[in-house]
């Protein structure tokens, strides 16, 4: 495995992970009792 294939697979690990926190951040910062 190149090392541009792990760039790659850790990129798409991190976007995947920023996409499935996004709502969950966005609905504590949206939250009234904050």
């Amino acid at each position: 495995m190149s090392s541009k294939q792990v760039v790659v697979i850790i990129a798409q690990l991190l976007s995947a992970i920023v996409a499935g926190a996004a709502p969950l951040v966005w609905a504590i910062a949206a939250h009234p009792g904050l």
